[in-house]
């Protein structure tokens, strides 16, 4: 499981990562009035977009991981208790097999006494 959680994690770094750099190329500069590149207001303002942005993907990321693993917990679980259900048939046949064995040879018993 710990496995899983590290993978899990890296795959999610590396996929903040890939959208950071994707965001960032489609990002135009920021401008000033006159219409020109500008070099320092607006990179500060664009800096915490950027960061809330990868706040929420974080967020999302991680509730989705959580109701993952929630999903494949529920799955182990259903799965144990579909083969503790078939153990049970199993044993109940076995008994009730048993039991017509007995009686059959009660039944031979019988028959051979008369």
């Amino acid at each position: 499981m710990a496995l899983d959680r590290t993978k899990l994690l890296e795959a999610v770094g590396l996929m903040i990562a890939k959208e950071q750099l994707e965001e960032a190329a489609r990002a135009p500069f920021p401008r000033d009035e006159t219409g020109s590149v500008s070099s320092d207001g607006g990179s500060e303002a664009l800096r915490m977009k950027e960061l809330e942005a990868e706040e929420k993907r974080a967020e999302r990321e991680e509730r989705r991981a959580e109701r993952e693993a929630e999903d494949r917990r529920a799955d182990r679980e259903r799965e144990a208790e579909e083969r503790k259900a078939e153990r049970e048939a199993d044993e109940r046949k076995r008994e009730a097999d048993e039991r017509r064995a007995e009686r059959e040879r009660q039944f031979q018993m019988e028959l051979k006494r008369m």
